[in-house]
């Protein structure tokens, strides 16, 4: 995660500091092909995650009460944060 940043702030020339973490659920392939032409974002697939769940309906990772579950594809994006994009 930290190499995704870092590579990120280093393409565009942005402070570390002022990178937030974007997570889009279920990229559709116009998504996916867009985030890999424009370097705008990491494909992940076939991640999973402890004691919690991707909740398909609300569309968001909640506390479930398995030891581990499998998360959908995502794509990863950093983004500025709010306050960084004012001062720029």
């Amino acid at each position: 995660m930290i190499a995704t940043q870092q590579a990120t702030a280093q393409e565009h020339e942005w402070s570390l500091e002022e990178l937030e973490l974007k997570f889009d659920f279920n990229p559709s392939e116009e998504e996916i092909q867009k985030a890999l032409d424009q370097k705008s974002g990491f494909i992940v697939h076939g991640m999973s995650i402890e004691s919690a769940e991707y909740d398909v309906n609300d569309k968001r990772i909640k506390l479930s009460s398995k030891l581990w579950s499998s998360l959908p594809t995502m794509n990863l994006q950093w983004v500025l944060m709010d306050g960084a994009k004012q001062k720029g």
